[in-house]
């Protein structure tokens, strides 16, 4: 067991400097993108404040800045406000500047090569006025001026190649418009575009969005124990030993020196031993239910599966969750809700508005057919009850399992029918209207097979 955490502390010391070094680099390298993304989000916003205003479309995707699972999570929040009768009036949804700062504008731009896909995490202070209106009456106002991330996610490679969606070989964006060299597919410029996948409306309730047991308030009682043994008993012991010497040289005889030695020892081993105990006791502590931290988690997924993408995981999960807090039954969902989950439908049926924040990864495992992960996730819910317009927390346990030969999910705008190429949409229920295929989310993706209440995130 000490050799575990051995090794598991030495992976999360290598990952997080190739981590800082990645940001650090890709800061520079992908500084020309800036622009590009900072015109997509105040589009997004646009589109967004649009898809509020305007009725509810059936259409694949009608927002062309987002990814279809974020628009199928806003799809259902405005059908679940209409159910309400509730109208969302936007005064304003824009970028503001830090006054404090000389350029007036402190947006920031973390990018992030994760599996296949270049992902951009943007943080950008944002002015959110909106009213949330009944009978012509304002029921519930929102306003304030936060610091937003929006995650934008690229069907570009790390070597910013581009993936065929059919064979999945890299090449160039020219050649995937004329034709892959190697299955000949052809595809649509709309098809490769950069997307918002995910919004957080209150990055602080995020916090350490990733939260783990091998945090550094946990390793610190064990670290100061084992610095204890190795440095404190050293200094302590150069006097007993010059003692010693000067015995040895014809001086008086010491018999505290003498003794100091083998009880400073034994001090010393106490203390390294101790803090090994306290270590690998905190380790087993938190290996009760899997792994110790997301991190370690996450490592165990890409072993398994080298095209996983964190990023595009958490805003697929998240906006799978959403869907779940605005469906009126379970067939809303089921294309990605393997399990009837109905009594957890059915308590969330007041949620008007869900934002998710900190997550934690439990356990992973993976058999012949399937991968396993088990995770707890915060949700931030306004609910629409019978004493009003309120905010409650809740922290949810979801299981979700994907097929170890799971097809390869590179499209980031919508899904196609891999019969006939047709768009299909979640809303119709995963079936292609022209052909009739149903789409098989678990052949691509991860699902949930179980949800349920828990009281702590840890």
């Amino acid at each position: 067991m000490v050799e575990d955490y051995k090794r598991g502390m030495s992976e999360e010391i290598n990952e997080s400097f190739k981590d800082a070094g990645d940001i650090f680099s890709n800061k520079y390298r992908y500084r020309h993108l800036d622009y590009g993304n900072d015109t997509l989000i105040a589009k997004y916003r646009n589109e967004l404040v649009q898809w509020f205003m305007n009725g509810v479309s059936t259409m694949p995707n009608p927002m062309t800045t987002v990814t279809q699972e974020h628009w199928y999570s806003l799809y259902l929040e405005k059908r679940r406000l209409e159910q309400h009768m509730i109208y969302v009036a936007y005064r304003a949804f824009t970028k503001v500047g830090n006054p404090m700062k000389k350029s007036g504008d402190d947006s920031t731009f973390s990018y992030k090569t994760d599996g296949r896909f270049l992902t951009c995490d943007a943080a950008q202070n944002t002015r959110l006025s909106r009213s949330f209106i009944r009978n012509g009456m304002e029921i519930y106002r929102e306003e304030r001026t936060a610091r937003m991330r929006y995650y934008v996610i690229s069907s570009k490679t790390p070597n910013e190649t581009y993936i065929c969606l059919n064979c999945g070989a890299p090449t160039t964006y020219e050649k995937l418009l004329d034709g892959c060299d190697h299955c000949g597919t052809k595809y649509t410029v709309d098809q490769f575009e950069d997307k918002v996948c995910a919004l957080y409306s209150n990055a602080e309730r995020l916090g350490n969005r990733e939260v783990g047991s091998n945090s550094l308030v946990g390793i610190v009682p064990a670290a100061i124990m084992i610095g204890a043994g190795l440095i404190i008993p050293c200094f302590t012991l150069i006097p007993s030993i010059m003692q010693m010497a000067y015995y040895g040289n014809g001086g008086p005889y010491n018999k505290m020196a003498f003794l100091a030695i083998p009880v400073l020892l034994v001090i010393k081993l106490a203390l390294i031993i101790g803090g090994i105990v306290i270590a690998v006791a905190m380790q087993a502590r938190s290996n009760k239910k899997g792994p110790a931290a997301s991190g370690l988690i996450k490592r165990y997924i890409k072993r398994a599966d080298e095209s996983f993408c964190n990023e595009e995981f958490l805003a697929s999960l998240d906006c799978k969750l959403k869907a779940v807090c605005y469906a009126n039954n379970w067939s809303d969902v089921q294309n990605f809700v393997v399990s009837d989950i109905t009594p957890m439908i059915n308590s969330l049926q007041a949620t008007v508005v869900c934002e998710p924040g900190a997550y934690r990864m439990k356990d992973f495992r993976t058999d012949d057919v399937y991968q396993y992960l088990d995770l707890t996730r915060e949700l931030f819910l306004t609910m629409d009850g019978q004493n009003g317009v309120t905010q409650e927390k809740r922290i949810v346990f979801v299981s979700l399992r994907q097929k170890r030969n799971h097809k390869i999910k590179h499209d980031v705008s919508m899904y196609k029918c891999p019969k006939c190429g047709a768009s299909i949409s979640l809303v119709s229920g995963g079936r292609c209207d022209y052909c009739g295929y149903g789409l098989k989310l678990e052949e691509y993706d991860w699902v949930i097979t179980g949800m349920n209440y828990t009281d702590k995130l840890e």
